[in-house]
């Protein structure tokens, strides 16, 4: 059977990712089943390299089925002057039935063959079939071909390069790392980390961290070449920030591949998290890395008393996750923070809440939190100590009931006893029969209405999920209703997205810049679950709040759809000088996935002042405890250390060695003494340091980065001018009176191409809005209502335009040709460009 990862990469739309899979098909086990594909795949091939290389791998894997061995006997000589005198068919077919031995034999003629020979496709095929056994000192015959026109041609040296010579690519390495091609890109890296091992995991860390699926693809590619135990964690944070299929089960092969105690416990903090159709592929792959981990024998024979830990964790997990959205709800004055005790409460009948609670005191959390805990802990003690009291009373109630009993019993007469015998076995048998559950009590919506606006709120909150007419009745008339008071208002939002009722968006709409903010809160978390493209392009305008909770909310919804520009939100949030935005940015980071935010809780600590903030940061750690956070928290140690902030890297010291603890009694480190652990954070930290003070590689991210940003700049300008310029033209010509402003507005912007924007260290300009610049496109209306218009513009492209706030589309009959000025915020899984109407008109 062909392995369908595979498949889908001969079919890739990239034809440097096809002809890197058709590289890969000629080393699998020939079968008329793949043969067959191949044949069907050249038919349809459009690019001349891949048609190429297809025949070559038709011919070659056609020669193993057959398994012809005409050139076994043949001599170099005889075999060279055979391929001289061959047409190129032919070449290929001669090259396709080389054995390994003759290979290797004939390794010492390949100067002369490549030299003489004149077809590109060829002369691919000779590199590929030879590439193991390259003579070092034929290098040179090859080099200038790194300058050829084919792709393959050029893939194929660098494959040699790297594996014979890789120093040579040292000089040509920063042109090759920022090339267009990634297959080109990643053999680069490849070859890098033949050089320098570290800075090539820097690059890799940068195709996994891009939002391009094909760049991640690359990426797992090249994971073969380095050691599982280094690319784990960047593998994992990009599973944690992918929702692809073809991504996730590409990556999943990858982790069960390399079975490793660690994953599951990963795996399963990234399941708790994700929707639903993701978690059902983390599921699997979690099963399979556990078969895989006891198959390996990692653990020898003790994988049962491992999975038990896991399983025991996991259900920790849970309790531990449900306790920090209570921490929230407490700090932030949620309307759950208001029922938070009766919540503790029904937990605590649960042992291991009990000492999970326990713990959560010695947590770095808010006092008030923990005084809600201390009393809830204090409260089930004196409950459970009274129960303890009155079931010694029923007991003794008991044992007079019993000494009545036999006092009655002796009074009795003999015959009443089987009759009372019957009665008491009829009793026993009906009290067994299960009980017949009552129809759901239909709510009556004059009762409802009769009601002041405080119980009709009370009875909102106590709805269970069932949804029934009577319900829905009374949510379309309340939400309908002008005179329904704000709060109200959003009680019964927060009832129908609890009920799963998505009909109310469009009044939903209408509230979204009210000024009581608990309805905005209610509205955003409303169309976040169920008009998310329409609140999208104002989460920018709400992340810039004074309010918590409606921060909150609009990073939780902004996560679940975009989690790259929602860690951009955090980011600035915490780097605010601003108290109450850094406070809410800690809040929220229990909606995001631990391993995503680590490096940047690291740089936060670093430079925070306050100790009620570093406590809470640091409080991440201590819950979620991971292999990598031990160097992390080592370093930030050194740091503390260093700064003579003593207190702080004590604090930091005590929570490294409860992960130790923690890790090691969970089987998810190797390391099995504190004092290896430390000596191997040590040198993994000299080893840091000592990089650290050598002048950055022309090769290096840092140094890369900064060009690449340069030259995407410039394109993007380039890009821009040409359509800003007609609009200018046009606009001139219109009015003519504000002439000279325009002119001043296009030196403007001529100065401002001069100078380079700020920079992430990857290279990727830092967003601080939501909304994109302002762009036209003329196209066709294929559908229009007063909520939005579908237009083709002339570039080929779908756009889906929403109104600006407040505003409706007048009705447009379809067909009709428009100019439209827009600011674009997502392109959908579709393809389809969404972005907000900023103005309309008929060209």
């Amino acid at each position: 059977m062909i392995d369908p990862l595979l498949l889908q990469e001969l079919e890739a739309p990239a034809s440097s990712f096809r002809l890197y899979a058709i590289e890969k098909v000629i080393q699998e086990p020939a079968s008329t089943e793949i043969i067959d594909f191949l044949v069907k795949r050249k038919e349809i091939e459009t690019d001349p390299e891949c048609q190429v290389m297809l025949e070559h791998a038709i011919t070659i894997l056609s020669e193993h089925l057959i398994g012809k061995t005409s050139e076994k006997e043949a001599t170099q000589d005889e075999f060279l002057e055979r391929f001289k005198n061959s047409d190129n068919h032919e070449k290929i077919r001669l090259l396709g039935s080389l054995k390994p031995v003759q290979i290797k034999n004939f390794s010492t003629g390949i100067s002369s063959l490549v030299s003489s020979e004149t077809e590109v496709g060829v002369n691919v095929a000779i590199l590929r079939t030879f590439r193991m056994v390259f003579p070092i000192d034929c290098l040179k015959t090859i080099i200038p071909f790194l300058a050829s026109e084919s792709l393959a041609l050029r893939t194929a040296v660098l494959e040699i390069l790297i594996l014979k010579a890789p120093e040579n690519l040292r000089r040509d390495l920063p042109k090759l790392l920022l090339h267009s091609d990634l297959r080109i890109r990643s053999l680069a890296i490849i070859g890098l980390s033949k050089i320098d091992f570290e800075e090539a995991l820097h690059h890799l860390a940068i195709l996994l961290d891009s939002e391009q699926p094909d760049s991640i693809i690359a990426a797992l590619q090249n994971s073969v070449f380095f050691p599982f135990e280094r690319i784990k964690p960047m593998v994992l944070r990009t599973l944690a920030l992918v929702n692809d299929k073809n991504l996730l089960l590409r990556i999943g092969i990858l982790l069960e591949n390399n079975p490793d105690p660690d994953i599951p416990f990963r795996l399963w903090e990234l399941l708790s998290t994700a929707p639903e159709e993701k978690k059902q592929i983390l599921q699997m792959v979690l099963q399979n890395c556990c078969k895989n981990i006891e198959k390996a024998k990692i653990l020898g024979d003790s994988f049962p008393e491992y999975f038990e830990r896991l399983r025991a964790w996991i259900y920790k997990r849970r309790i531990v996750a449900w306790i920090r959205e209570i921490v929230f709800a407490i700090d932030s004055e949620s309307p759950t923070s208001i029922k938070a005790d009766i919540l503790i409460k029904e937990k605590l009948d649960e042992p291991l809440a009990r000492e999970t609670f326990e713990e959560a005191l010695q947590w770095r959390i808010s006092e008030k939190a923990k005084d809600l805990f201390r009393k809830s802990l204090k409260d089930y003690e004196r409950a459970v100590a009274k129960e303890k009291v009155k079931e010694k009373e029923k007991e003794k109630e008991k044992e007079k009931e019993k000494e009545k009993e036999k006092e009655k019993e002796k009074e009795k007469p003999k015959e009443n006893k089987v009759e009372e015998a019957k009665e008491t076995e009829k009793a026993i048998s009906s009290e067994e029969q299960p009980e017949q559950s009552e129809p759901p009590v239909e709510i009556n919506p004059e009762a409802f209405f009769s009601l002041s606006n405080t119980e009709r709120a009370k009875k909102f909150t106590a709805w269970s999920k069932s949804v029934n007419p009577s319900k829905l009745v009374i949510l379309r008339k309340v939400l309908s209703d002008k005179e329904t008071p704000n709060d109200l208002l959003a009680i019964a939002l927060r009832t129908a997205r609890r009920l799963g009722c998505s009909e109310f968006a469009k009044v939903a709409r209408l509230h979204f810049q009210a000024k009581d903010q608990q309805l905005v809160h209610s509205v955003i978390e409303y169309l976040g679950e169920y008009d998310f493209d329409w609140i999208f392009p104002y989460l920018g305008t709400f992340l810039r709040s004074h309010n918590a909770r409606i921060k909150g909310a609009a990073i939780r919804i902004l996560n679940s759809k975009d989690k790259q520009q929602a860690l951009s939100s955090i980011k600035a949030m915490l780097t605010s000088k601003d108290t109450d935005s850094r406070q809410t940015a800690l809040a929220c980071l229990i909606y995001f996935d631990f391993i995503v935010i680590r490096n940047i809780l690291i740089e936060f600590l670093k430079k925070c002042e306050s100790i009620e903030q570093f406590d809470l940061a640091l409080f991440f750690f201590q819950s979620n405890p991971d292999p990598e956070n031990l160097f992390s928290l080592f370093s930030l140690e050194k740091h503390c250390t260093a700064k003579m902030n003593l207190d702080a890297a004590k604090k930091v010291f005590e929570a490294r060695k409860e992960n130790f603890e923690f890790l090691k009694k969970t089987q998810q480190i190797s390391t099995t003494t504190w004092e290896k652990s430390e000596e191997s954070l040590l040198n993994r930290s000299k080893e840091f340091e000592e990089r650290s003070k050598i002048a950055p590689a022309p090769y290096s991210v840092k140094v890369l980065s900064k060009e690449s940003a340069a030259n995407d700049f410039r394109k993007y300008i380039l890009q821009v001018l040409p359509e800003y310029f007609n609009y200018v033209k046009s606009f001139v010509l219109e009015h003519s009176k504000v002439f000279g402003t325009v002119g001043l507005t296009i030196l403007a912007i001529y100065l401002f191409s001069l100078i380079p924007g700020k920079q992430t260290p990857e290279g990727r300009p830092i967003g601080e809005q939501v909304l994109a610049v302002t762009q036209y496109i003329t196209g066709e209306v294929k559908e229009a209502n007063k909520d939005s218009i579908n237009l083709k513009g002339e570039d080929g492209k779908t756009y889906i335009f929403s109104p600006k706030p407040g505003v409706f589309f007048k009705k447009i009959a379809t067909g009709t040709k428009m100019k439209i000025t827009y600011a674009p915020f997502r392109i959908s899984e579709e393809g389809h460009i969404r972005a907000q109407c900023l103005d309309a008109q008929t060209p």
